[in-house]
């Protein structure tokens, strides 16, 4: 029986993000990047990543999953991953066709570019410190919203802001509520997974236990 506790997991609105070029892409160990574009499903408006670039001078295009955000702040213009930054910075580019002249102008207007690129490198390094307050920040929201939503039993003292399915040892799987010993021993059977729909092939794993698990869980 459902404890009287538990607050049904709702997903993260995407809806917001088309709204937010530019935004400060942040996970729980670090930030990430701005917000370049949105990849939807053709003819559809179903987002299923997120394009976010990275780095100044040599810049990174990644393609983040949709299911790896954990929230949207539209009013700080922020950005929140469930994954750390491990993860993020060794996923797949994200790589536009570009032109024969495309190149060449970029050659040809590098050493024009570079003082401003050098300045803007500096004057984005002055703005760590905000930064790392806008990552703090985002780290205790998540924190609270996990526990709003009672995804983690009372007993856990520091709460895990993800769970790698994958790599996740069976006391780790088992902080999350609803989860005892044998059913992250069988979630442990069930690896690897490819995504998070694969833990409908568990049985045992209730829908309300499987939303809670939605909430910290990347792969």
């Amino acid at each position: 029986m459902a404890s009287k506790h538990e607050v049904p997991a709702e997903p993260t609105p995407l809806t917001a993000l088309d709204h937010m070029p530019g935004a400060e892409v942040v996970c729980p160990d670090g930030a990430v990047g701005q917000l370049e574009m949105l990849g939807v499903k053709p003819h559809s408006d179903e987002v299923t990543h997120l394009i976010v670039r990275r780095g100044f001078l040599f810049q990174r295009d990644l393609l983040v999953p949709a299911e790896w955000v954990a929230g949207v702040e539209e009013e700080s213009n922020v950005i929140q991953l469930k994954a750390p930054l491990s993860d993020i910075v060794n996923l797949p580019e994200f790589e536009q066709p570009r032109s024969l002249f495309t190149l060449v102008w970029g050659l040809a207007t590098w050493p024009i570019r570079l003082p401003f690129e050098l300045a803007l490198a500096r004057w984005r390094e002055g703005r760590l410190d905000v930064q790392d307050k806008i990552i703090q920040a985002a780290r205790r929201a998540r924190a609270k919203d996990l526990l709003e939503h009672h995804v983690f039993d009372d007993a856990v003292e520091s709460i895990p802001l993800t769970l790698n399915l994958n790599t996740a040892t069976a006391e780790e799987l088992s902080q999350v509520r609803g989860i005892g010993h044998a059913l992250a021993e069988q979630i442990i059977a069930h690896r690897p997974f490819q995504s998070l729909d694969d833990l409908h092939r568990i049985p045992s794993l209730s829908p309300q236990t499987l939303d809670r698990l939605r909430e910290v869980a990347i792969v």
